[in-house]
């Protein structure tokens, strides 16, 4: 048997190893080391965020003064005349050389491609301390993107729960599925009201309010075509505005149940009005004549 003396002497020096301590209510083996081909796409992805946050906020402007005039007005009762005249001056602005292409088609383009470029990144691994509330059936946290703005559940004080889509598509959140929704209802509704007439006439010159009449109430497809271009009209309403009121409380960091309160009542405000015009957009008579002739001929390219 060895001595006391004989142990001690054998003791070797050696180099400390430094202990990571899993962040409270993170399983160990979540925990990763941040390598720098990490902090390089960390960046990248701080970078697309930002282009996608700013590229919104530019679209806000155009946003604002299509819906003042086509929506707003003839929702609040606003005769056609007026409604028209105010159609034309935003319709000025939104369309000068300038602001088309930027505030509009390179503000989309940037919203869009950036939203696509951080789909295709892979922030998985950026999410593992995530993975674990994502499976919470309790959830008391607000800002999570799988909730949206809370549902009917969260107006009358029941708690968050996970929306629906999220539930049964975990790769997507309400914002980013109304997206969607918006972009393809978007191009539908631009291909109608701007590319169809370019396409006959090589511009939207005799594009009036009046042309939304004849889209409500006319279409080659028969009934079928005028309740699909009401459906079309109706959901990019809607679909935009959720998008647009989520996205911008989102961007402003509101996520307290009275700012989802609010949001709501923003939301189905718009939406009302949005019904509202097109309810007397309906009523409002078709144009005769050379005009007339033509709003039927963008009608049917399609």
């Amino acid at each position: 048997m060895s001595s006391p003396n004989n142990l001690v002497s054998e003791l070797a020096q050696v180099v400390p190893e430094p202990i990571e301590i899993p962040k409270e209510g993170t399983p160990e083996s979540e925990s990763f080391n941040v390598t720098p081909d990490d902090n390089v796409w960390k960046r990248i992805i701080k970078k697309l965020r930002s282009i996608q946050k700013y590229s919104a906020y530019g679209f806000l402007g155009f946003f604002g003064l299509h819906v003042t005039s086509t929506i707003v007005a003839p929702g609040i009762g606003l005769s056609p005349e007026t409604c028209q005249d105010l159609f034309e001056m935003c319709r000025n602005v939104y369309l000068g050389p300038i602001f088309e292409y930027s505030m509009i088609y390179t503000t989309v383009g940037l919203h869009v491609g950036s939203g696509i470029a951080l789909r295709c990144i892979d922030t998985r691994k950026y999410r593992k301390t995530f993975s674990q509330k994502q499976k919470e059936i309790i959830i008391k946290d607000g800002e999570r993107d799988d909730i949206g703005l809370g549902g009917l559940g969260t107006l009358l004080g029941l708690g968050f729960k996970k929306s629906w889509i999220s539930t049964h598509f975990p790769s997507l959140t309400p914002l980013t599925f109304s997206g969607y929704i918006m972009f393809l209802s978007l191009a539908f509704h631009f291909f109608k009201m701007r590319v169809a007439p370019i396409l006959i006439d090589g511009d939207s010159s005799l594009i009036t309010l009046r042309y939304v009449t004849h889209y409500l109430k006319q279409s080659h497809y028969g009934t079928a075509g005028k309740a699909i271009n009401y459906i079309m009209l109706l959901l990019l309403s809607g679909v935009s505005f959720y998008h647009v009121v989520s996205g911008l409380f989102k961007y402003r960091r509101q996520f307290s149940l009275r700012a989802k309160k609010i949001a709501y009542g923003v939301i189905g405000t718009f939406t009302a009005l949005s019904v509202v015009a097109m309810a007397r957009f309906s009523r409002w008579n078709l144009e005769s004549g050379f005009i007339g002739k033509q709003f039927m001929k963008y009608l049917h390219l399609i």
